[in-house]
């Protein structure tokens, strides 16, 4: 299966959504389906995020050029029910994107499938495992996996992190 978890999220590329579990492809798809009956429905997305009862489309505008991008705007749906509405009301929350320190996604490979042609595949499963041995170096001069991945998010600290290794 396609996609990337992170923290009970799935996240996937458009291009990869049929790869989702029946139950989250149904999920994606009436969520989908709501967007684009929304005030937002012209939004552009790259990155579908699958998570308990609601569905964040993201946009990723230099998803095919840089091998860790930008996590862009996004728009999270979900199905409120309530005793006024019993059969639910389709709400939408529109986020922008932060531009001082944005959030970044890494290992592209993971949410497309391995025939995707608009990223170099192999290159990015290559800068993939470069990415895992600094992790580990890291790790065996005492810093903790988790405070590594807790930071790596962010694009300051990558950054450095990168120029640290070469990468």
């Amino acid at each position: 299966m396609c996609g990337k978890i992170i923290a009970g999220t799935i996240y996937i590329h458009k291009s990869a959504v049929d790869e989702l579990p029946l139950e989250l492809f149904n999920k994606y798809h009436s969520h989908h389906t709501a967007l684009l009956q929304s005030v937002n429905k012209d939004f552009e997305y790259d990155i579908i995020a699958v998570t308990g009862s609601d569905v964040q489309f993201i946009a990723c505008h230099d998803w095919d050029i840089d091998s860790e991008p930008v996590v862009g705007d996004r728009i999270n749906v979900w199905k409120k029910i309530s005793e006024a509405t019993p059969n639910g009301e389709w709400l939408t929350d529109y986020r922008k994107g932060d531009v001082n320190n944005p959030r970044i996604f890494h290992h592209r490979n993971l949410f497309v499938k391995n025939d995707y042609t608009e990223f170099d595949y192999e290159e990015d499963c290559f800068r993939s495992e470069q990415i895992r041995q600094c992790i580990e170096k890291e790790m065996l001069s005492g810093v903790s996996k988790r405070d590594i991945t807790n930071r790596m998010g962010r694009q300051d600290w990558w950054n450095k992190f990168c120029d640290k290794h070469g990468l």
